[in-house]
């Protein structure tokens, strides 16, 4: 979870999502285990990759469900035959962006970050990206608001702040840009 370091590979923000490791001396981006499928990188997050052909974004094992590229977070499921963690394009929940990572917007009147269903956890949005959890009292990915573990910011993804003075995971920004890139060629 280098997700409280933030640390620099190359001298660029890498996001490792677990441990912040390379793997043949490149960032994999896999969030639990950093693999490669069929010598690709499965989650270049970074850098946009492609999976045969296709954006691909399926964080645990790279596959594509139903020929979609749905970005579920634990099992790449539909939600009312939608896809509730389009991280990528926003699509919406009864008519509302109930995972709007990259515009913050809101889900009946509170911000909500819950990867899998749009769903509070104890009134609370803590965006776990597993099962929600929270660690000693307080939120342990706060992707929204950059909450505080220790004192310190641990996870600002959308507005990259700091910690100890460098970018820590102003990732949403190169996601957005890098797809957009890639959708503009």
């Amino acid at each position: 979870m280098a997700l409280l370091y933030g640390k620099l590979i190359n001298g660029r923000p890498t996001m490792p999502l677990l441990y912040g490791k390379q793997f043949n001396g490149k960032s994999t981006m896999a969030l639990l285990y950093g693999k490669l499928f069929n010598g690709k990188s499965i989650m270049a997050l970074l850098y946009g990759k492609q999976f045969n052909g296709k954006p691909n974004m399926a964080l645990l094992y790279g596959k594509l469900f139903n020929e979609k590229s749905v970005m579920a977070l634990l099992y790449g499921k539909l939600f009312n035959g939608k896809s509730t963690m389009a991280l990528l394009y926003g699509k919406l929940f009864n008519g509302k962006s109930i995972m709007a990572l990259l515009y913050g917007k809101q889900f009946n009147g509170k911000p909500n970050m819950a990867l899998l269903y749009g769903k509070l956890f104890n009134e609370k949005s803590v965006m776990a990206l597993l099962y929600g959890k929270q660690l000693n009292g307080k939120s342990t990915i706060a992707l929204l608001y950059g909450k505080q573990f220790n004192g310190k910011p641990t996870m600002a993804l959308l507005y990259g702040k700091q910690f100890n003075g460098k970018p820590t995971m102003a990732v949403l920004w190169k996601i957005y840009h890098a797809f957009t890139v890639w959708e503009a060629d």
